[in-house]
């Protein structure tokens, strides 16, 4: 029979196996120190002498004693964490994903972030005064491109871009202020 010594030495680097042949090492270990230094027997007389207290009887059975002692730490522990609520309380943590509006040439606009955090999607813009979605209206030979919102009549305009520049460009001052850290204040 041939063992072979790559494979072994495969099983000790595997994560698992080489806890589950630590764990063994060490328990052989602690048997054979145990056995040879005689600690065994006063091992044994502590473990006997625990339980002999336990169940000893007194006055007040011990094991309720214990019980109560449990009973009063956690009674203890419930008012630490209370205080610890109450007297520090958590600082809400602000996550740049939350930043979903801001105020940008005029309009306010609305979006949200892709999976992967650096894709702005659903950009819109909404009416300042009712928030109602307003949409650019294209230029005549007349006007140029304006946003009117159909709520309340308010106009926001001229602009010289088309709907993708404008777009893109508040795309740009999206990614500008998380950059600066800006969108905190």
């Amino acid at each position: 029979m041939k063992i072979d010594v790559l494979s072994m030495f495969k099983v000790w680097k595997d994560p698992v196996w080489s806890k589950v042949i630590a764990t063994g090492i060490l328990a052989l270990l602690s048997l054979s120190v145990v056995y040879f230094f005689d600690f065994l027997s006063s091992v044994l007389s502590g473990l006997e002498y625990g339980v002999n207290f336990i169940f000893k009887s007194t006055l007040v059975p011990n094991w309720l004693i214990g019980f109560m002692g449990f009973c009063t730490a956690m009674v203890i522990f419930v008012f630490l964490l209370y205080g610890k609520e109450k007297y520090f309380p958590k600082q809400k943590r602000i996550l740049w994903r939350n930043y979903k509006k801001d105020y940008f040439l005029g309009l306010e606009w609305h979006w949200r972030f892709g999976s992967t955090g650096s894709d702005i999607y659903d950009l819109h813009s909404c009416c300042p005064k009712c928030k109602y979605q307003v949409f650019l209206r294209p230029a005549s030979h007349y006007s140029t491109p304006i946003y009117k919102c159909d709520s309340c009549g308010e106009s926001y305009g001229p602009f010289q871009e088309s709907l993708g520049e404008i777009e893109s460009k508040v795309r740009r001052f999206i990614q500008q202020k998380l950059r600066t850290r800006s969108w905190l204040s």
